[in-house]
């Protein structure tokens, strides 16, 4: 039975705005105090001239001194002019920090560290409407994940390594990976969840116009390094989107293991546990339960004949990592002004459309 429920959903870590995620990431890195940078190119591979008035001049010693920086400021100079690059330089020190890192990494180190969140959520996919709770869960409901999953770079560097390498091999590095991640996953889910009971314990609901729902969530990455909860669900998620795109095989049973969690999740919180908000919450935001992820793993990886049915699968195209601009960057989405990159090439993800309840679980009956 489907039921509606409206609250004032005091949650703010999926319907954060981007600019404000934007601003905590910038915070995390260093900021750029007072800085005015005049740019001018007289031909390829002429350097930019910089003239700061800054409070520290390291802030800007890097810009422009990489081929990378190079094209990415010439095609800001190209498309929006010399006037705004003073207000896009925290953007640009973000993007050229993140490249930089990404080009040291292996794929090894790339997959390990695919958990560290701040990547998923900046510059991160559109916040879902979620001001009607409702269970179960509409159509429309999996898809922000599906789009912070490709505004990652390190997703798209992962992606193209992985696509490069034979198919046993790739198999074994992601399968590895997920046998790593979901019982981490697990714990904190666990953890996480038994925190909200607490909080309802505590903080009864009663007659209450206005309350919080669900579970808050960390979206900062941790100074060890260690899984955050948000971080370990998005890596599940990723890795699963890769291994129904490349075909990969199931060997250990690990994708399993996912699969049996979600649908047990769901059961659970469809079911009459606790405040139907902070239900809905705890699925929304530290779920496994994404059906169009999950269909296109297992769909993929089995190699289905209902892959082969177009009705079925949207997708999009990516760029590489290392472009000046993907289609998630603060200025290239919603028609902004600069044009995604695509010079480096192109990478078509494909997933499943969106689907309810009855659909996926007509999938799964197919492949029993």
């Amino acid at each position: 039975m489907c039921t509606r429920v409206h609250l004032r959903i005091s949650f703010c870590v999926l319907s954060v705005s981007m600019f404000a995620v934007a601003a905590h990431s910038f915070a995390a890195s260093n900021q750029l105090d007072r800085e005015t940078v005049s740019t001018s190119q007289m031909s390829t591979g002429d350097s930019f001239e910089k003239t700061q008035t800054l409070n520290n001049e390291e802030d800007l010693k890097r810009l422009g001194t990489t081929e990378f920086e190079r094209e990415f400021l010439d095609s800001m100079v190209n498309h929006i002019g010399e006037g705004l690059i003073p207000v896009c330089l925290p953007m640009c020190e973000r993007i050229f920090q993140d490249v930089a890192t990404l080009n040291k990494e292996s794929l090894p180190i790339s997959l390990s560290m695919l958990s560290e969140v701040e990547m998923f959520y900046w510059p991160g996919g559109q916040p879902e409407d979620m001001a009607g709770v409702i269970l179960p869960f509409g159509k429309e409901i999996g898809q922000w994940e599906i789009e912070a999953i490709c505004s990652n770079r390190r997703f798209l560097k992962v992606c193209l390594e992985l696509a490069s390498l034979p198919r046993d091999e790739a198999s074994k590095l992601v399968e590895n990976e997920i046998g790593t991640i979901f019982p981490i996953y697990q714990d904190l889910f666990t953890e996480t969840w038994a925190q909200v009971q607490n909080t309802r314990a505590n903080y009864p609901v009663d007659n209450q116009q206005t309350y919080t729902v669900g579970p808050s969530l960390q979206i900062g990455n941790n100074p060890d390094h260690t899984p955050t909860l948000a971080g370990a669900r998005l890596k599940l998620f990723s890795l699963l989107m890769i291994a129904g795109d490349l075909h990969l095989a199931e060997t250990s049973g690990a994708y399993k293991k996912v699969l049996d969690e979600a649908i047990r999740q769901r059961t659970y919180f469809y079911g009459d546990n606790g405040l139907e908000g902070d239900r809905f919450m705890t699925l929304k935001t530290i779920w496994l339960y994404n059906r169009q992820i999950l269909a296109t793993a297992f769909l993929g990886m089995r190699n289905s004949p209902l892959w082969d049915e177009e009705q079925r699968w949207t997708g999009h195209e990516l760029t590489t990592y290392d472009a000046v601009f993907t289609p998630y960057d603060l200025l290239t989405r919603h028609q902004g002004p600069l044009p995604a990159d695509f010079t480096k090439g192109k990478q078509i993800i494909k997933f499943h459309a969106p689907l309810d309840d009855s659909e996926f679980d007509s999938i799964l009956s197919s492949m029993r």
